[in-house]
């Protein structure tokens, strides 16, 4: 039997610290050209809210660097597009061969400022 990991699914824990010796994006390269590198495991960044530590913007709700509200919210929308399925899934999931689902929802989540009703409203 494959672990969550073998399958694409993210857990609640990696999408707030990310997974163990993996790069937080699907790509060597960001939307703006910078590059992203690996990161040794135990050293990834979780963003707070009001904390002092700045995170850098370019990584905000991204898998890997989701706060606890930001996790919940995913696991519902991921919940919903499931129950929904059909048409509603395969709008949301039009890109998820190339990204992966947890990069394909966060998308989705981040286009709405990872607001529920405003997601679903959207799609």
């Amino acid at each position: 039997m494959a672990d969550e990991t073998d399958n694409g699914v993210w857990t609640a824990d990696e999408l707030m610290h990310g997974r163990g010796g993996t790069e937080t994006s699907p790509s060597d390269t960001s939307p703006t050209g910078s590059t992203t590198s690996k990161v040794a495991p135990g050293r990834f960044s979780t963003r707070k809210l009001k904390g002092k530590e700045k995170a850098d913007p370019m990584d905000w709700g991204l898998p890997g660097h989701l706060t606890e509200e930001e996790v919940a919210t995913f696991m519902k929308f991921r919940d919903e597009v499931e129950r929904r399925g059909g048409e509603f899934k395969n709008t949301v999931y039009s890109f998820g061969d190339i990204e992966g689902e947890a990069y394909c929802l966060t998308r989705w989540l981040r286009a709405r400022k990872f607001k529920y009703d405003d997601v679903i409203a959207m799609i």
